[in-house]
């Protein structure tokens, strides 16, 4: 109780500190500062915005200094709060050892929608964000321009990507491409039965009181108020204090949590925490499409030790559910981007995965 009047007292001095920055910024010019995104600052990453079935897509593209072959595409579906941007070193580090090109599929609406590209998007549910999910990885396979693609996804987004795959798989008759995607590496994957899941009841009514008060609304107003790079560091200086970033790679770090930042204001985190409270109560058991998908792929797992998202019998459930999974644990937090050095080992592991795979030419099964 006493946190949770700490935490309430401290989000109104928030917000009244940025009601009065934003009133006396006000008065002392003639429009109100409007946030922009900036532009990438890493020379092998550009963010492309198409309309895929009336909505508007954020795809941010990595591309290697020296791409060994087009024929092999990685995308990334992220996890909460569903940005695209901050996985850009991650994937950065995967692309330097396999020499291929991956593209990391933003959330729907968890992005700027610049004019022209689709209509505005209200909040989402999650079934519309796998449908969005699956529009998005059908236009990649629709491309025509690979031989193999790897899906990867981290956390919630695990969830997303199977399920958005699993909805390819279903729509097979009518000529879908799914059999390209012969890999799927979860890292961090939340997956099944989140009631069940002791980190989430921690956290749940803490989403949940968030949620109801709108108090993510607030993050967006101290932006305004204090601009991108004052709260990146901010954050940045935060999390160092709580052993969640390193500063082995002060530059990743940066771009990061000024990521994080500038997104802030659009309303991500509402729209995120929307995902979440509802993934709390919808997201049960395995379905058996889900688990069909799988089966039919050659599937890495890569858990993080001690993480409370993913507890001991869930996995021990997992390595029944799928005994041809490859398992991996690594001395990793939860938020696998959030500490570059340990996140740079475990895309090394991944890349090689993804290099033997193709050595190997395997060729997927799948039921027709």
């Amino acid at each position: 109780m006493i946190a949770l009047l700490m935490t309430s007292l401290l989000l109104s001095i928030l917000c009244f500190l940025c009601l009065w920055r934003s009133w006396s910024t006000r008065s002392a010019t003639s429009e109100s500062p409007r946030l922009k995104t900036s532009p990438l600052r890493k020379d092998n990453c550009w963010l492309e915005y198409r309309t895929i079935n009336g909505r508007a897509t954020e795809l941010l593209w990595v591309f290697p200094a020296h791409v060994k072959g087009p024929t092999t595409l990685i995308v990334m579906v992220p996890g909460f709060p569903g940005v695209s941007q901050i996985y850009a070193g991650f994937m950065d580090d995967v692309t330097s050892h396999t020499g291929s090109a991956a593209v990391c599929i933003s959330w729907m609406g968890h992005h700027v929608s610049p004019q022209g590209h689709g209509i505005e998007t209200e909040n989402a549910n999650l079934q519309e964000h796998v449908a969005h999910q699956a529009d998005a990885m059908q236009w990649l396979l629709d491309t025509a321009r690979w031989d193999r693609v790897v899906l990867c996804a981290q956390s919630l987004g695990a969830w997303l990507a199977v399920s958005a795959l699993s909805r390819l798989d279903q729509q097979q008759s009518a000529g879908m491409r799914t059999t390209l995607i012969q890999e799927v590496q979860l890292f961090c994957p939340v997956m099944e039965h989140m009631a069940d899941v002791e980190r989430a009841r921690q956290l749940g009514w803490a989403l949940r009181l968030v949620w109801r008060l709108r108090a993510a609304y607030i993050l967006g107003a101290v932006v305004r108020c204090f601009g991108v790079k004052r709260v990146g560091e901010g954050i940045y200086y935060i999390q160092s204090l709580r052993g969640k970033t390193d500063h082995s790679d002060v530059a990743h770090a940066g771009w990061l949590w000024e990521s994080l930042a500038r997104h802030m204001p659009l309303e991500v985190f509402p729209k995120a925490i929307d995902a979440a409270v509802e993934g709390l109560s919808l997201i049960g058991a395995f379905t058996e499409d889900m688990k069909e998908t799988l089966e039919a792929r050659q599937v890495d797992i890569h858990y993080a030790k001690d993480d409370g998202w993913t507890p001991v019998h869930m996995q021990r459930k997992w390595r029944t559910d799928f005994p041809s999974a490859a398992v991996w644990t690594h001395n990793i937090r939860h938020a696998l981007v959030t500490n570059p050095a340990r996140a740079k080992e475990v895309a090394k592991v991944a890349a090689q995965r993804m290099i033997e795979t193709s050595s190997r030419g395997l060729c997927v099964r799948m039921n027709n």
